[in-house]
């Protein structure tokens, strides 16, 4: 502990979360058509590795990023904020639920789109909300996916739980 109470970051789980969302992220890149992704679509030089015939990540490609999401986050939270064992399950608790809303938003995208704030527009990446619902897709396969992501999070959380680099 710190002279304030806090734990310092645990900079090796920070460090793996941040890997784990690389990764999430690398599937946009390569496996996933630029004009479908804001990110992709946004960004002012040619980031996109997408191939049409090629498929970098094969089927996992078309979940994963729904898993790293939700782990790199809880992982990275918990990190930062170095909280006991109540404190890491809140964390995935919270991921967990967070990303499962969002899921679930996708089903009903039409309508969650409606009560979208105005003054997200022009807002990078909060512009995107509502056509993230309307566009979206909802997914069992990507709800599952998010309870793993969580789940291994927490796990992970549990087996490395001080490790640290310094």
């Amino acid at each position: 502990m710190t002279t304030e109470g806090r734990s310092p970051p645990r900079w090796f789980q920070i460090c793996i979360g941040l890997l784990v969302l690389a990764l999430g992220a690398l599937v946009y890149l390569a496996d996933r058509a630029p004009q479908a992704t804001y990110f992709i679509s946004r960004s002012p030089v040619g980031i996109s590795l997408y191939q049409e015939d090629a498929r970098l990540f094969g089927g996992i490609g078309q979940n994963f990023p729904a898993f790293a999401h939700v782990f790199a986050f809880t992982v990275i939270s918990a990190g930062w904020l170095a909280w006991n064992r109540r404190g890491d399950l809140v964390i995935t608790a919270g991921w967990l639920v967070v990303d499962s809303v969002f899921e679930f938003g996708q089903k009903y995208g039409t309508v969650v789109a409606q009560h979208v704030p105005g003054w997200f527009r022009g807002i990078p990446f909060l512009e995107n909300t509502g056509h993230f619902f309307q566009k979206g897709t909802f997914d069992w396969m990507d709800l599952l996916a998010i309870v793993c992501g969580s789940m291994s999070a927490y796990i992970f959380l549990r087996v490395c739980p001080n490790r640290n680099f310094v």
